[in-house]
């Protein structure tokens, strides 16, 4: 899924300011009601020291522009003349001096003119994304964080549905002329804007909370109906652990083909891709809770450094809704995202190439989806388990001030704070370095001379990682013991002393960790030193479990029991654990 203003703008430049030109507000009115788009975009600006020019995205509409009333030119960025325009003040600013700057728009947008869907405006339905390269059309800081209060209005023809600011509209006013005026809020500071007009179905959740738009079948009548209630129910869930949305009606709204993203989420107002509700419905619960998830991370808590968004946003909002889809559904559901999130950074990554999640280049590489994305949010999970789930979520929801910056050191600094846990080393080996560990592990019992059984667990590490392992033990009476070995960079032995030798050893089961897990014995998936009928049975369990071609999707795949390595668990494991038992 993709967030608001990564890609395009973390390729554009490495830095960029907008000269001390602070904007505090801005009050858009947006008319769609012909062929060409009218917009008129009011900004308030204060400076900080003295200021000669604001940066901004070219506009892709023909503007006019006046300061204070004094027409103005727009002139080319001497280094991105494509993209940037600068806006020269006619008198430069002082300290603290305020100015109104009048941007004029008209005319039609070439959208798609990139090769994506940058904007749509046409009789059927007109969608504009935060302002960006592609399609500008109101202002937008580059890098240093600029958020802005605002208002959006907007004249659209009366069978026409508008979302656009925050939350619901504060007035519809009947125009009496087949058109009807929305105006919207922007209360919350933000950076970015949207807006989406559509004669579409209307749907509400059962407490009126989640509203969405769309127009389809009735498969995606019905997948609506579950996304809007299953918005609903995780809106209490991610206030409890972060903080609560203020914002007072999310929206879910269905956009036409060429959608570039799968998803796009910006406080509270979700755009999804229409196959999302329809052929590849499987993402549906994901693909809400994720885009949902960018409310808190992204929008409330923006990444201030480029290298650190992708890990900070994307890698965020996914370890966030695993979390909480796990707890509405059950822990099984979690552990079902994160293993697919782990599994495909391992075995997916085109070629086997590689990218530490914060490399300052992860932008122009080929796997930075895997790393910044399913990587960054399984190491997110193994904070969680390091730190404490009640400590790291305090942590976190410090994190979520509204208009807050978020970066690396601000989250090592808060965990700090609310654990005493330093995480420097963890996010040095997990975000900063490539790579996995991957352990090979057995286990033999031995008489104690106390009474019960020692149990002694050895595990290589290849990988130059180290890092605690979670071990879940099942003795011959149904009882589960858990224990958890440091492992260092190498072969380390550990001794537990129990009341009776394990039947099952299972090494991370809740897949906390990017790691992969072997035997020593061959075909000894159970980890306990031998291959007998308990390891047929474990391989007969997870038959049908496979390494999925189609990214996100859950197939159950653990390689500890693809004896054969051939990515499908079969009756071919089978065959090769049976040969091993005669």
């Amino acid at each position: 899924m993709k967030s608001t203003l990564l890609t395009m703008t973390f390729l554009l430049v490495t830095a960029l300011a907008h000269a001390g030109a602070d904007v505090t507000q801005q009050d858009i009115t947006a008319d769609i009601t012909g062929t060409a788009l009218v917009l008129d975009v009011q900004i308030q600006v204060q400076s900080v020291g003295d200021t000669t020019s604001l940066v901004m995205f070219r506009p892709t509409l023909p503007t006019e522009v006046d300061v204070d009333g004094t027409a103005v030119t727009l002139t080319p960025h001497p280094e991105y003349p494509a993209q940037l325009s600068v806006l020269t003040f006619p008198t430069p600013l002082t300290d603290g001096q305020e100015a109104t700057v009048h941007l004029a728009m008209n005319g039609v947008p070439a959208c798609g003119s990139v090769g994506s869907l940058a904007c749509l405006h046409n009789a059927t339905e007109t969608v504009l994304l935060p302002s960006g390269v592609d399609m500008a059309w109101h202002y937008t800081g580059l890098f240093d964080v600029d958020t802005f209060l605002a208002s959006v209005t907007v004249k659209a023809p009366t069978g026409k549905h508008v979302v656009a600011g925050q939350g619901a509209p504060a007035s519809v006013v009947d125009n009496g002329d087949d058109t009807r005026t929305w105006t919207f809020q922007a209360a919350v500071p933000t950076e970015s804007l949207t807006l989406y007009a559509r004669a579409a179905d209307e749907m509400r959740s059962p407490g009126n909370k989640v509203v969405g738009y769309l127009v389809g079948n009735t498969r995606a009548h019905e997948n609506m109906t579950r996304a809007v209630s299953l918005a609903e129910d995780l809106l209490p869930v991610y206030g409890a652990l972060f903080r609560e949305l203020p914002v007072d009606e999310v929206h879910l709204m269905m956009v036409s083909p060429g959608f570039p993203f799968g998803g796009m989420g910006l406080l509270g107002n979700i755009f999804m891709g229409d196959y999302i509700l329809d052929t590849h419905d499987y993402l549906l619960e994901q693909g809400v809770a994720h885009e949902l998830g960018h409310s808190w991370w992204g929008n409330l808590a923006r990444a201030v450094v480029p290298e650190e968004g992708l890990v900070l946003q994307e890698g965020l909002a996914e370890y966030s809704a695993w979390r909480a889809l796990g707890q509405l559904q059950g822990d099984d559901v979690r552990t079902s995202g994160v293993r697919m999130n782990a599994v495909w950074y391992m075995f997916r990554r085109p070629q086997n190439r590689d990218v530490a999640p914060l490399d300052p280049d992860i932008q122009s590489s080929s796997v930075a989806i895997f790393a910044g994305y399913h990587k960054a949010s399984t190491v997110f999970r193994t904070f969680e388990e390091i730190v404490g789930e009640e400590a790291f979520t305090r942590a976190l929801s410090a994190l979520t001030q509204p208009g807050a910056t978020l970066s690396i050191t601000s989250l090592v600094d808060e965990v700090a704070r609310t654990s005493g846990t330093d995480l420097t080393p963890e996010v040095d080996q997990w975000l900063r370095h490539t790579g996995y560990p991957a352990v090979v592990l057995t286990t033999h019992s031995a008489p104690s001379a106390t009474g019960g059984v020692d149990v002694t667990v050895e595990v290589d590490s290849r990988g130059a990682f180290t890092f605690t392992l979670p071990l879940e033990l099942r003795l011959p009476d149904g009882t589960v013991i858990h224990e958890t070995v440091l492992v260092p960079e190498d072969i380390s032995t550990h001794t537990l002393h129990l009341p009776a030798a394990p039947l099952l050893v299972q090494a991370d089961p809740r897949w906390t960790l990017v790691r992969d897990v072997d035997p020593l014995v061959f075909a000894d998936v159970t980890l306990d030193g031998a291959v007998d009928a308990a390891d047929l049975v474990e391989i007969a369990l997870r038959s049908g479990g496979h390494l999925p071609e189609t990214r996100r999707e859950d197939g159950r795949y653990d390689p500890l029991y693809d004896v054969n390595e051939d990515e499908t668990i079969d009756e071919l494991d089978l065959e090769d654990a049976l040969a091993a038992v005669r």
